[in-house]
């Protein structure tokens, strides 16, 4: 199947799809009627100004500042949910074990009495058969005891995504947009699938490919786009280092599985992406991949890897013997390096250590073992080598003047942890800047933590940046800033 030019619609405000041979504006817009409660648009945003291009992107970042603030804080009040929840189970079990243990002393009182009447009817030459009635009658079973349960956690990021819905906080719900979301980078990583409903990149939650239905198209014909590549079909490949893709379509998978247990169909979201193929529409590549230090369940991120132009598709016999439709994806050109790439050679970097030393590398680690984990220095920009010749301070270190101006030294009197309410906690607001993992809950201009005049251990919840680093940080040569420090790893806050 080839790509075929689309048609030409005399209604312009009918048009569904871009027609290249007349692309005078990059800007086109086309309407879906007939919408019962949404007025849904299939957008094509691009060649924005400096100015729009720098206030997409901020729209992006305070979007995604308030999803994972939300998803933090949702997180704190589950774990306190949690936590009352088994304080109220431990209490009722208590409790419970209390009356048993009555229950059983007043069995115990009852059988003696029992044994006692017998007695005096063995005495008294009463008929055994009526002493053997009358203990048959007594009821000694114990209550069965009812076992606390404790609720199913709720999962942070999808709270935090339905609270942003509910308030109508999702970007580009009234619109699908066809090419890159404004504000939205190649190489964009994001740690949690909702996320990527929540900024407009993807709008499907379980489902691989993202398409405007043709319910509400115009012409009837669905139209993709965008789709996810995270190796949940065994028919799925990528050749030339990822630049192409030979994409499963969706459906007739084993529930729980990537094996195929019947033919796929033409329809739906393999419509779509044959129709887009159809119309030379671009789609959107996210990939999701396994990735240590992920916070998800699924233990991925999904990287954001650019757009692709679909130019084949066909119906196969798949490994497990049944029909699916497959579709070949290349990369457009011109756009910045594979973010899932970029993310593979931090992987490989972590995972070689200090062995191994990559071209520009100036030093595998300038902190000498100071750290918990090295800290390289790389420069490919120019011959600058100045980091070398400075002296690594793995803490910070104040003048004395600093402590003689600050006056009477003071900290929270905590003996165990510091718990909500100290001196510390006040000193922040009247909450913690840190949840239980060490996770900062939202931003703040200036955190305090518990210093040395502190009574609390060294475990308090309120102290973090002062145990050192935790992930493998980079000091690089920038044209823009000079040298710079960036993370190897996922910093999740």
């Amino acid at each position: 199947m080839k790509p075929m030019h689309s048609q030409s619609f005399e209604n312009k405000d009918q048009a569904l799809v871009v027609i290249p041979e007349r692309q005078e504006s990059n800007s086109q817009v086309f309407v879906v009627r007939n919408m019962a409660n949404r007025v849904m648009q299939l957008v094509r945003m691009s060649d924005l100004t400096v100015k729009n291009q720098i206030n997409s992107r901020e729209l992006i970042r305070k979007t995604r500042l308030v999803y994972d603030s939300l998803r933090a804080v949702v997180s704190i009040e589950e774990e306190k949910r949690i936590a009352v929840e088994r304080r109220m189970t431990a209490e009722v079990a208590v409790m419970e074990e209390e009356m048993r243990l009555m229950e059983e002393r007043r069995l115990a009182e009852e059988r003696s009495l029992v044994d006692e009447v017998a007695l005096m009817e063995v005495e008294m030459r009463v008929g055994e058969a009526r002493i053997v009635e009358g203990a048959a009658r007594v009821d000694v079973e114990t209550p069965k005891r009812r076992r606390g349960r404790v609720r199913n956690r709720i999962r942070g990021d999808m709270r935090a995504a339905a609270l942003m819905r509910k308030r109508e906080l999702w970007l580009y719900r009234d619109k699908r947009i066809v090419g890159p979301i404004p504000g939205v980078y190649v190489g964009d990583v994001f740690l949690f699938r909702m996320e990527l409903c929540v900024v407009g990149l993807h709008m499907q939650i379980q489902a691989g490919i993202d398409y405007l239905p043709k319910s509400r198209c115009s012409n009837g014909e669905p139209i993709a786009t965008s789709v996810i590549v995270s190796g949940g079909y065994e028919d799925d490949m990528e050749l030339n280092d990822g630049d192409v893709i030979i994409y499963t379509g969706h459906g007739g998978q084993e529930k729980n599985s990537s094996r195929q247990i019947c033919d796929q169909k033409l329809v739906g979201g393999n419509l779509a992406l044959e129709r887009s193929m159809h119309y030379g529409i671009e789609v959107r590549v996210i990939r999701g991949m396994k990735y240590e230090g992920s916070a998800s369940g699924s233990g991925k991120v999904y990287v954001y890897d650019g757009l692709y132009r679909i130019v084949d598709c066909w119906f196969d016999v798949g490994k497990s013997g049944f029909g699916v439709y497959k579709y070949k994806l290349m990369r457009i050109e011109g756009q910045a390096k594979l973010g899932s790439a970029v993310l593979k050679e931090a992987r490989d970097i972590k995972k070689s250590g200090l062995d191994f030393k990559p071209m520009y590398c100036l030093s595998v680690d300038i902190s000498n073992n100071r750290e918990s984990v090295p800290v390289r220095l790389f420069n490919d920009i120019d011959d600058n080598q100045e980091p070398l010749f400075y002296e690594y301070l793995r803490n910070t270190t104040f003048p004395q003047f600093v402590f003689h101006q600050s006056g009477k030294a003071t900290g929270c009197q905590c003996v165990e942890a510091c718990t909500d309410g100290c001196f510390c906690s006040m000193k922040n607001g009247g909450e913690f800047p840190y949840n239980l993992q060490g996770l900062l809950v939202r931003g703040k201009p200036l955190i305090f933590e518990c210093g040395p005049f502190c009574s609390c251990p060294p475990n308090c919840r309120n102290r973090v940046a002062q145990k050192g680093l935790k992930f493998r940080l980079e000091v690089f040569r920038s044209t823009q800033t000079g040298w710079g420090v960036r993370s190897l790893d996922l910093i999740q806050a």
